[in-house]
């Protein structure tokens, strides 16, 4: 559910959501399998990103990038739909991803089984 603290802008041509969590307050959005693309603005407030279910993105990648942040976290969760509901980073299962600053980001590959952290910069 999107709560009022939150703007998602999404460029449906290009498949990208062009700014998330732009706002104040707990957030949630689970991404569809196109959006592919997700730039987030952060303020206050954690927030939660879910990716799409994992079978339905087989070999495709997803980026994740901080561009601007003032404080909180962003977590990046598997779909709670997925049979294996863990990420996969450096080859270890791993409940969720945390972004805290600006220009963290992580790409994700789905192999349709698991999500695979391809790339994953936090300071």
């Amino acid at each position: 559910m999107i709560k009022d603290a939150m703007v998602v802008e999404i460029d449906r041509r290009n498949a990208t959501v062009q700014t998330a969590f732009e706002g104040t307050g707990d957030n949630e959005l689970t991404l569809t399998p196109a959006e592919r693309r997700v730039a987030v603005t952060m303020t206050d407030g954690d927030s939660v990103i879910f990716m799409p279910p994992v079978a339905k993105c087989a070999g495709h990648f997803y980026t994740i990038h901080i561009v601007a942040f003032t404080g909180a976290s962003l977590t990046i969760r598997c779909n709670g739909d997925d049979k294996d509901a863990t990420l996969l980073v450096d080859g270890d299962k791993a409940a969720a991803i945390v972004l805290e600053a600006a220009n963290e980001y992580a790409v994700l590959f789905s192999d349709g089984l698991f999500w695979h952290s391809v790339a994953y910069y936090s300071a």
